[in-house]
């Protein structure tokens, strides 16, 4: 089995919008929470550009 990356980037995007949701948190509280520029997290979350798994980390541990 192999992965499209773009497929699956596009996946973990969506699900990084559905938590914000969720928790009611803002791309601007989880970017801080994370430990990360908000351009940074606006990039990702507009596929503007590729998750670094470092990035996906810190914003997993921010929306727990």
């Amino acid at each position: 089995m192999s992965y499209d990356p773009e497929v699956e980037c596009q996946k973990v995007v969506c699900r990084i919008k559905e938590l914000c949701k969720s928790k009611k948190l803002s791309f601007k509280a989880v970017a801080k929470k994370a430990e990360l520029a908000q351009s940074t997290l606006s990039e990702i979350v507009n596929g503007n550009t590729h998750p670094q798994i470092y990035s996906l980390f810190k914003i997993c541990n921010a929306l727990e």
